[in-house]
């Protein structure tokens, strides 16, 4: 039996950020994944600024993935054909936001160039993948679990590890060893998805929501391509892909006749599935830890899913090393779910509320929907102030641990950045160098904690 301090099961976003992680702080583990290859689908777009702060603790090399991503200028909401603006990134400029963070916008970069980035940065740490390896089962006691895993060649091996870790998605093996629930329903609506060249100048930089007897999404992509998702009334249901003809029909509706029409052409991506929105019970037990879309999975609205696995995991990955290397306790580790739990449940509980309304199948709902929705539209992003809150929100720089039980003892300091928040990141002088000019959030890097005094 072979044994390692940590098992990571599932080679995606969460897994391959955790495997980074631990990477960079030393601790020996496995990173095995059930694919043979990575998915040559755009599947999840969004790539927000907390996420894009979180990774430039790896590096200066972030800009490898920006140069992949697209960026929105905005969006435009249409409903029964009639244009209302919506969210404008202009607003940010002259808000606290644009000196808060180095990446004060909206950014879409298909998965694959996220997965890429990842792959590079593990690869020049040496980090191999086990490829395909499934998890056939897993056994845990108080001193760690055992997996037995499946190679290509039909052979098996067991494996001892200390802790491990399931990044294997919504049907995770590791999720089903554990004694938790995964809570939760599906949405009863079909939906149906396109990646595909776009011509359209409306479309350039900005998003479109269409709302009317049912709703589309169109998201700008980089290199002259876009994503459209749609909902497929009950009744026009079928158990065939969608074609590039569903779409432009579909978008046809949507638009009046004085404007003109996207030309889709050359579809690389057709689907139709099904949304779930759940959440686990809890995110440990005993020595399994879920992170990613095996703990949460929820509606696309705002693009959160990925961006939540990454932190997830980067929240994990420094507290495992931290106990591996004995600093701290096993009881430590309780600490990821009181942290991430609770901002797992916030986001199912917004983006399907968010969700729901936009979607609705009821006609009633529907109708009071498309009546009060511009009038509501200028108080939620019509000024820099609610466009500044809006953004600030979807890009998860909100995100604090106040409450967390290593946090809350740091009491009796009051000011706007308390034990647990976010730490903000901002221009700074260095004192040496001519005064070379940084960023705060560079001295971040490594594995290292820091204690800043301002004065």
């Amino acid at each position: 039996m072979s044994a390692t301090d940590v098992l990571i099961v599932g080679a995606g976003p969460a897994g391959l950020t955790l495997a980074l992680e631990l990477s960079m702080q030393n601790i020996p583990f496995r990173l095995v994944e059930k694919e043979l290859e990575r998915s040559d689908k755009s599947r999840a777009l969004g790539v927000h600024s907390r996420t894009l702060e979180v990774l430039t603790r790896y590096g200066d090399s972030i800009q490898q993935l920006l140069d992949c991503a697209g960026r929105i200028a905005g969006n435009n909401l249409w409903i029964n054909k009639k244009r209302y603006s919506g969210f404008d990134a202009s607003l940010l400029g002259l808000t606290k936001v644009q000196s808060d963070t180095r990446y004060p916008g909206v950014f879409t970069a298909s998965q694959v160039y996220t997965e890429a980035w990842f792959d590079r940065r593990l690869g020049e740490r040496g980090i191999v993948i086990e490829r395909p390896v499934t998890v056939k089962s897993i056994v845990q006691d108080g001193e760690g679990a055992t997996a037995v895993l499946a190679k290509q060649d039909g052979s098996e091996e067991s494996v001892r590890a200390r802790y491990i870790v399931g990044c294997d998605g919504a049907h995770s093996i590791v999720r089903h060893s554990m004694d938790v629930e995964f809570v939760g329903d599906a949405y009863p609506q079909e939906f149906i998805l396109t990646d595909t060249g776009c011509e359209w100048p409306e479309g350039q930089g900005r998003a479109h929501i269409f709302l009317g007897d049912s709703m589309m999404i169109f998201l700008p992509m980089k290199g002259g391509k876009a994503r459209l998702v749609a909902s497929r009334p009950e009744h026009l249901a079928s158990d065939a892909d969608p074609t590039l003809k569903d779409f432009q029909d579909c978008i046809a509706t949507m638009l009046p006749e004085d404007i003109p029409k996207p030309k889709l052409h050359d579809p690389y991506w057709l689907a139709r599935f099904h949304l779930h929105h759940r959440c686990v019970s809890k995110y440990r037990d005993g020595r399994l830890f879920v992170a990613g879309d095996a703990a949460h999975i929820h509606s696309p609205i705002g693009g959160q899913g990925l961006n939540t696995g990454i932190q997830d995991s980067v929240n994990l990955g420094w507290k495992l090393a931290a106990v591996l290397r004995g600093d701290k306790p096993d009881a430590f580790l309780d600490s990821y779910h009181e942290e991430r739990w609770p901002i797992g449940q916030h986001l199912l509980r917004e983006t399907d509320q968010l969700f729901t309304f936009l979607t609705t199948p009821d006609p009633q709902m529907k109708d009071m929907r498309n009546m009060l929705l511009p009038h509501a539209l200028p108080s939620l992003v019509g000024t820099r102030e609610t466009g500044s809150k809006m953004f600030i929100y979807f890009s998860q720089l909100r995100v604090k641990y106040r409450h967390s039980s290593i946090v809350h003892t740091a009491a009796g300091f009051e000011g706007p950045v308390l034990g647990g928040y976010r730490a903000p990141d901002g221009k700074i002088r260095t004192a040496k160098d001519e005064g070379e000019e940084s960023w705060l959030q560079d001295l971040f890097r490594g594995t290292g904690h820091h204690l800043l005094l301002f004065s």
